[in-house]
């Protein structure tokens, strides 16, 4: 029995573990949900960037 009492507090724990997942997953949802603007207004500059990066990557091969 004294065995099994040292488990409980392990037990417990676990028994919590889907409730978590559950919370965790709607919080996870409701955060990409807001972040998808932000997200998105981000694409076009990166693009910038990309763009900008090509000739120097290009001039970069002749000297490799």
């Amino acid at each position: 029995m004294d065995k099994l009492l040292n488990y409980t507090p392990l037990l417990t724990l676990i028994s919590f573990i889907p409730t978590y997942f559950k919370i965790s997953k709607i919080l996870l949802f409701t955060y990409i949900s807001r972040m998808y603007p932000v997200h998105n207004a981000m694409y076009p500059a990166m693009w910038n960037v990309s763009n900008v990066m090509y000739p120097v990557h290009n001039a970069m091969y002749p000297a490799m």
